[in-house]
């Protein structure tokens, strides 16, 4: 279990992690079951600076994008969107347009504004119909909510998540998505986990370019 405070040191500490433990299967090093706790979030700009020095811009904006997209309040309602066309294309649409018809972020929102302690709030990503090809299945399975008291503690399951492509961007995304359901329903963040069945870098220019950037730090 990797616990860090931000998603810059939970990057910098799973890649780490994983190329110092991890096993190489064909072009890529991967842990089992890695997990990931982040709390007392702060925003690290000296690496973040970096990061796009050496990733660029699109591997964080546009990679957090997929995740969460802040909606906007308008006179005719909240507006949702996501970066990519089509609910099924991104975990974003997913969340806030399931099946064209489900919006899951909403169905949070008004359970969190109960105050109650409970234990069913989830975000339900992934479908028995992904199983059908291996290029459809999102990375992302689920999100968790558990409220105790104004606390609030988050919990994503990924069944593959490779930090060289998407690490910084799916766990900048996570606090943001958990911070702004917080300034909705008058919670605090206490904690943001991040279990990935396979959690790997990549063993290509991803891989170059990681050990790059942890030489920078």
């Amino acid at each position: 279990m990797i616990k860090v405070n931000s998603a810059a040191s939970a990057w910098i500490e799973a890649t780490k992690y994983v190329l110092k433990n991890g096993i190489k299967y064909g072009d890529i090093t991967e842990v089992l079951n890695g997990i990931i706790e982040i709390e007392n979030f702060s925003f690290d700009r000296n690496f973040d600076d970096k990061f796009r020095v050496v990733f660029g811009d699109k591997k964080i904006d546009y990679v957090s994008a997929f995740t969460f997209n802040t909606p906007i309040d308008t006179p005719l309602g909240r507006q949702y969107k996501a970066v990519k066309p089509g609910w099924k294309n991104t975990y974003w649409g997913r969340m806030f347009s399931f099946n064209d018809k489900i919006n899951q972020v909403e169905h949070v929102i008004k359970i969190l504004k109960e105050k109650k302690n409970t234990k069913r709030c989830e975000i339900i990503i992934f479908r028995p119909e992904d199983s059908s090809s291996i290029f459809k299945q999102p990375c992302l399975l689920s999100i968790d909510f558990k409220p105790r008291r104004l606390d609030l503690y988050m919990t994503a399951t990924f069944r593959s998540q490779r930090i060289s492509k998407s690490g910084y961007g799916d766990y900048t995304a996570l606090i943001n998505f958990g911070q702004w359901l917080c300034q909705e329903t008058e919670h605090y963040l206490k904690k943001v986990t991040v279990i990935a069945h396979s959690l790997h870098v990549a063993n290509n220019e991803e891989l170059k370019n990681s050990n790059l950037l942890l030489n920078m730090l």
